[in-house]
């Protein structure tokens, strides 16, 4: 499985108000030569953990990986939902998907438990003018940068909060907040010359959340040839990719999104705008949404609940097998519920 971002608008422009130190990208850079556990010339390893989900019962599970290098590696995600087993070794790429949907928060832990600084998000911080002061003698708590995300089209635009921190004594990552990957790295244990968090959670709600505790980090001191025997070449078509999109390109594929019904409100605004995240299972039915940001908490629960009911439309069998993420922005206009009685 592959997340391909298709384009990243955001760059780390703002600043932090303590005194300037340490320049962004370069703390950015340690820490994911620190936390990755795949870059190329790392040594062998084997991960166990289990996974369980707070949006469903039932829907524990295991990831479990053996990795030799970039180009031979064996992965098994196991939950009641939803299954992948992926080896890869040379040119060989074997991949088998059992269940029609890859919950969000759960393919995005499977990415964090091995490389917590993805390459996009290094290449957005690479971009950054910010430093951060690691010499304030706060060893222990965590050192932040923030900034917003622009989005939606005029009059529907919202801002959306971006945040990375990082462990104040190891400059290791301990958190990142954004649209669509929303991860806590927790309980750092050194792993050679590595600091590998062995409890990490993704989802920014109870109902997205799922979590990963390891059970066994361990080299990989015996390469058994018959984990890493695939049974075929899986086609690039039959793959699961999980396409992460900005708001303006989806909404040029989609350029007949209806607005919500938006009901009346009890409290709160009565106008504003709300952006809701949205993840299609491959036939582009929407499986799961949330509120990014809301001016109207009712507003943004009804949403997402309307939007559960959408179908962004099938895909082109000639294309490649995907899940599609996306946020969209909308501005409300709505009644106060008893005003709306009378």
């Amino acid at each position: 499985m592959s997340r391909s971002v298709l384009r990243v608008a955001v760059l780390f422009l703002g600043g932090t108000a303590c005194a300037q130190k340490v320049p962004l990208p370069q703390v950015a850079q340690r820490s994911a030569e620190l936390t990755t556990l795949t870059a190329s010339g790392s040594p062998s390893f084997h991960l166990d953990a289990t996974v369980t989900s707070g949006g469903e019962s039932g829907m524990d599970g295991t990831i479990e990986e053996y990795w030799v290098s970039p180009t031979k590696w064996r992965r098994k995600i196991r939950t009641p939902g939803f299954s992948q087993t992926t080896i890869v070794n040379g040119d060989v790429h074997y991949e088998k998907d059992e269940g029609d949907y890859y919950p969000a928060s759960l393919h995005v832990l499977a990415e964090a438990l091995l490389q917590p600084m993805s390459d996009p998000l290094l290449q957005m911080l690479g971009q950054s003018r910010v430093k951060l002061d690691f010499n304030r003698g706060m060893l222990k708590s965590n050192i932040c940068d923030a900034n917003q995300v622009r989005t939606g089209v005029p009059p529907a635009v919202n801002a959306i909060m971006l945040s990375v921190c990082f462990a104040g004594d190891s400059q290791a990552v301990s958190s990142i907040t954004g649209p669509g990957y929303d991860v806590v790295f927790k309980d750092r244990q050194e792993f050679g010359k590595l600091l590998v968090a062995m409890d990490v959670i993704s989802g920014a709600s109870p109902e997205t959340k799922w979590e990963a505790k390891l059970n066994d980090l361990s080299p990989l001191t015996e390469i058994d040839e018959t984990l890493f025997a695939a049974p075929e070449n899986t086609p690039e078509t039959r793959r699961l990719q999980v396409v992460l999109a900005s708001e303006e390109e989806a909404r040029q594929l989609f350029k007949k999104l209806p607005d919500p019904d938006w009901p009346a409100v009890h409290q709160g605004r009565t106008s504003g705008v709300v952006t809701v995240y949205v993840s299609t299972d491959a036939t582009g039915r929407v499986r799961e949404a949330w509120p990014l940001s809301s001016d109207n908490l009712e507003i943004g629960a009804a949403a997402c609940a309307q939007m559960l009911n959408w179908n962004l439309g099938t895909r082109n069998p000639a294309e490649k097998y995907y899940q599609f993420e996306t946020y969209f922005t909308f501005a409300f206009p709505t009644p106060v519920a008893g005003a709306k009685a009378k």
